[in-house]
């Protein structure tokens, strides 16, 4: 065997590994779907449902756990900045502006943290496997920030019709009420309302009757015979 030819062979298996490799990125686990989040002790802290707007991938909070030793869960983000302040956090945008960077990376989102309002820099990575979620929170330098894990949900861990709306979602306008024909003036009423005539039949029992035949003109009485004048008497 030549050195030529085994150098051939070997830039061959070398091809085929970085192209098996290229294969396995290019069909590298999707970040949309849902999510659970955890607290510091370990604990689930939320369900997040991830999809694409517009080009850019944000996440909304579905589900929320209290905290150990919570005895009411806040549902109000009371401290969040601008329009989301005084909003409902179930439902609300958490994380946005994510733009995908390469296979499993996306770069240059936020992160809202609605306990305290703050809003940092937000990275995310999704592990080869599908599983897992890298989700780093950081103000400036990235080196600099917090990595949280995630793990995946299964894709049915709420039906499509029972995900929470964004609060700040325009409502639908509630359809117009069909406008009423109104009766052109001068028309009968009776036409609009077809009972009028059997109303007004009832209520007048003479205006059922044919109207009366015109009286006859009175005969004039019969002209009286001229008298008779008396002959004279003979002389």
């Amino acid at each position: 065997m030549t050195a030529s030819f085994k150098f051939f062979r070997k830039r061959l298996v070398l091809s085929a590994w970085t192209a098996l490799a290229l294969t396995g990125a290019a069909q590298a686990a999707p970040l949309t779907g849902f999510w659970q989040a955890y607290f510091e002790d370990g604990s689930p802290s939320g369900w997040f449902y991830f999809y694409e707007k517009n080009g850019f991938y944000e996440g909304r909070l579905v589900k929320m756990y209290k905290k150990k030793g919570e005895t009411k869960n806040v549902t109000i983000c009371t401290a969040c900045p601008g329009e989301k302040k005084g909003k409902p956090m179930l439902g609300m945008v958490i994380v946005y502006n994510l733009k995908k960077d390469g296979a499993a990376k996306y770069e240059n989102g936020s992160i809202l943290d609605p306990r305290d309002g703050n809003v940092y820099n937000a990275s995310v990575e999704v592990t080869p496997d599908g599983q897992q979620l890298l989700l780093r929170g950081y103000l400036g330098l990235e080196i600099f920030g917090q990595t949280q894990t995630w793990t995946r949900l299964p894709d049915d861990a709420i039906p499509a019709a029972e995900i929470p709306g964004d609060p700040l979602a325009p409502k639908p306008k509630p359809a117009a009420k069909p406008a009423t024909a109104k009766p052109e003036a001068g028309a009968h009423s009776d036409a609009a309302h077809p009972d009028a005539a059997h109303t007004d039949a009832a209520a007048s029992p003479d205006a059922a009757k044919p109207a009366a035949a015109p009286a006859k003109p009175a005969a004039k009485p019969a002209a009286k015979p001229a008298p008779v004048k008396p002959e004279a008497p003979t002389q």
